[in-house]
């Protein structure tokens, strides 16, 4: 009985939010959505390790995007939720203003994102106006994701809750993985490089090649995702 009340809190709560209906923001949205892809914190991992070398955000930023691949993933193939917009009860009343790949409902992807990394982002900087800022902007991001038609709200909520969990365990497994990182350069024999300068390599006009190849590839691979979704 209590899971149908959670059913039917869900599908209410989804479809008061998801039938406002506002041009700009909806373009707001979709901005404030875009900051959960992975294509964004992977641009930012790949300029700290090939453009701005420093290990601290290129390790914990990439192990929060790999954690929850192993978080969110598992969990939406083991609980194979449909989206909203497939829900048969509600399908022909929800205004889907995004379209998603194959991935199932729950948890919210994006909303486990950005909450693991403005936590992150907390870790690295210590200031805790990130927090200020951050903690309203992930609540504006898991609103987006009902508003554009895509998730639950308990969807976003388990969202924010993985991503919490992801946080801890990248904090706590950290210094392995930094460690790791270390015996990797001194085994390919540059170890000892300081952080937080431009990166060394690009003394060698075969690497300038090389990270602006890398780069492209993130961003036509974005793009490409991004029509195929439109499509």
């Amino acid at each position: 009985m209590k899971f149908e009340k959670i059913i039917e809190w869900d599908k209410n709560y989804f479809m008061k939010i998801n039938q406002y209906n506002n041009q700009f923001l909806t373009i707001i949205f979709k901005i404030i959505s875009f900051f959960g892809r992975e294509s964004f914190w992977l641009f930012l991992i790949a300029t700290f390790i090939f453009i701005y070398y420093w290990r601290l955000p290129f390790i914990s930023i990439g192990l929060c995007l790999l954690y929850g691949l192993g978080i969110c993933y598992i969990i939406k193939i083991i609980i194979d939720r449909n989206r909203p917009y497939q829900n048969n009860l509600i399908k022909d009343r929800v205004k889907r203003r995004e379209n998603v790949g194959s991935s199932s409902s729950f948890p919210s992807w994006h909303t486990y994102n950005i909450t693991a990394q403005i936590l992150i982002f907390y870790f690295i900087f210590q200031d805790s106006l990130i927090l200020l800022i951050g903690i309203p902007f992930t609540i504006l991001l898991g609103i987006s994701r009902i508003y554009l038609g895509v998730h639950y709200p308990t969807d976003v909520i388990f969202g924010f809750i993985f991503g919490v969990i992801g946080y801890f365990i990248t904090i706590s497994t950290f210094n392995w993985w930094y460690f790791l990182v270390l015996a990797v350069e001194e085994w390919a024999g540059f170890g000892g490089q300081p952080d937080q300068i431009i990166n060394s390599f690009f003394k060698f006009p075969w690497y300038t090649i090389l990270v602006i190849i890398i780069f492209v590839f993130i961003l036509i691979s974005s793009i490409f995702k991004l029509i195929k979704r439109n499509n």
